[in-house]
């Protein structure tokens, strides 16, 4: 008897999906969400079934950002989505973006390396990679 009760307790409904309630329909497809190469894992882009575009999602300062992306194309999407995070992180860590007439704005423009904090980091990774000597050294394949 003992052995039937724990195979209730284990097992579940063949319907129980039915009674699940429905995801919102703004929330992400799971399937879907896909973190963006050489940046951080905060910075994704994902699809909603209320939309047919593709929309970016970053966290920066203890805060969400979320914009549709007007593309239904993922390259172009993860194109967007970079220039995206490139400005939300000038809004929020620089002083001002320099515009450019005559192209798209550069990294360097919107978080200028005036500021002390950003002039060290750079200082340091200068120095540890000139610190870093490859010459006479071989470097075997595996």
């Amino acid at each position: 008897m003992l052995v039937a009760m724990e195979f209730w307790d284990r097992e579940t409904a063949a319907n129980d999906n039915r009674f699940l309630p429905q995801r919102h329909r703004t929330l992400p497809i799971e399937q879907s969400v896909t973190p963006i190469a050489n940046y951080p894992t905060k910075l994704r882009i994902f699809q909603t079934n209320a939309s047919r575009y593709w929309q970016v999602r970053c966290y920066l300062l203890g805060k969400t950002y979320t914009q549709s992306l007007k593309t239904t194309n993922k390259q172009a999407a993860i194109s967007q989505a970079k220039h995206f995070f490139h400005i939300k992180t000038a809004e929020l860590y620089g002083e001002h973006i320099a515009v450019r007439e005559e192209s798209v704005p550069l990294f360097k423009d919107i978080v200028p390396a005036q500021q002390p904090k950003v002039a060290q980091s750079v200082a340091a990774e200068t120095h540890r990679y000139r610190q870093t000597s490859w010459q006479g050294e071989e470097i075997t394949a595996l």
